[in-house]
């Protein structure tokens, strides 16, 4: 544990030395491996990022668990097509390995069509990686990447694993394409079905016209352009920009029904926090969200009426006055909510 200490120690003075984190990327010490890997994040926005970055993309044959888990952490952080791909030859190196497919997965924000791209016709690329990877295209909702997807799943090698990722995906509501997707007919597998409900066309047999969309007054904007500056700043940590939130830590607000649903569970939720187990999606999450009741009243109806607008939602814009009422409501409540409490209120 000595050369650890001492590569933190350097860490914390500010004197990090990039030959000595680099010679100690070769330690026979997975920890101290480990730690070097981590400490070279540090470099990945200086000059000599290249240089730091080809020495990190050299490690995937690397064996120790950990130490993978740490490289596909830090392979993210570079924000580069090579790096990604360095990160899906590593995985072929750890298929066992756990929270692999999640380490690589969590630093490809915004680039996951670029990675699975590269992946769908090798026919040794992780097919676990390749359905990770489809329902998170599916899930940002962008509606270029989801037309290439629908073209692998009809042509390429790894189509089995791609519609396995899509019979995964849970939509609050389908993604609305500009005509039906010619390569929808050429997907001769079950789960074309499952596939096709997640999309919505102009003249799909079956589905309703929808009812556009109220418009915000010119107030409400004001307070969705304000709630999305204190998003970016207080909630964007955890719950992420994209909305789908951070797996072990934040649920996803794009398509929560907590945040499409009742107004008032929401108010009280920012005003007290929410503690325990709560299921968002079909899924569990354990998790303390703390209190933001020190926002004021226009602040907190700002927030909400951004995650009820943004990500193509249609919930009504939340009012001050609202909030007002509910703070007064509950002023002499001290404890976070729990989801029971919270499903007992209209």
């Amino acid at each position: 544990m000595g050369k650890v200490h001492a590569l933190w120690t350097l860490d914390g003075l500010h004197q990090l030395d990039e030959a000595t984190v680099l010679q100690a990327l070769a330690d026979k010490q997975p920890r101290v491996r480990a730690t070097a890997i981590r400490l070279c994040e540090n470099f990945l926005k200086s000059e000599t990022r290249g240089h730091v970055l080809a020495k990190l993309m050299e490690m995937t044959a690397e064996r120790e668990p950990f130490v993978q888990q740490q490289l596909a952490l830090t392979l993210g952080e570079a924000a580069d097509p090579e790096a990604d791909l360095a990160m899906a030859k590593l995985l072929q190196q750890a298929p066992d390995t756990e929270f692999m497919v999640d380490a690589v997965v969590s630093g490809l924000f915004g680039r996951e069509a670029s990675l699975l791209e590269n992946l769908v016709n090798d026919g040794a690329s992780n097919d676990q990686l390749v359905a990770t990877l489809a329902r998170c295209v599916f899930t940002s909702r962008r509606k270029a990447d989801i037309e290439k997807l629908i073209t692998w799943m009809a042509s390429s090698k790894k189509s089995s694993a791609l519609l396995d990722g899509v019979a995964a995906t849970s939509l609050r509501k389908p993604v609305k394409l500009a005509g039906e997707p010619a390569e929808l007919k050429q997907i001769l597998d079950k789960r074309a079905a499952r596939l096709a409900s997640l999309l919505v066309w102009p003249g799909k047999p079956g589905v309703k016209t929808e009812q556009p969309l109220a418009p915000l007054t010119k107030q409400q904007q004001g307070r969705y352009d304000l709630g999305k500056v204190l998003f970016t700043g207080v909630c964007a940590a955890c719950h992420q920009m994209h909305g789908r939130g951070l797996d072990g830590v934040a649920p996803p607000l794009m398509d929560s029904e907590w945040v499409l649903g009742s107004e008032q569970r929401m108010v009280r939720i920012i005003l007290h926090g929410l503690t325990g187990p709560v299921s968002v999606r079909g899924k569990t999450y354990r998790l303390d969200m703390p209190a933001f009741g020190s926002f004021s009243d226009e602040q907190i109806s700002a927030v909400l009426t951004y995650i009820r607008r943004e990500w193509e939602h249609g919930a009504a814009p939340v009012e001050p006055g609202t909030v007002k009422v509910i703070r007064a409501t509950t002023a002499d409540r001290h404890e976070a909510w729990v989801q029971d409490q919270l499903r007992a209120i209209p």
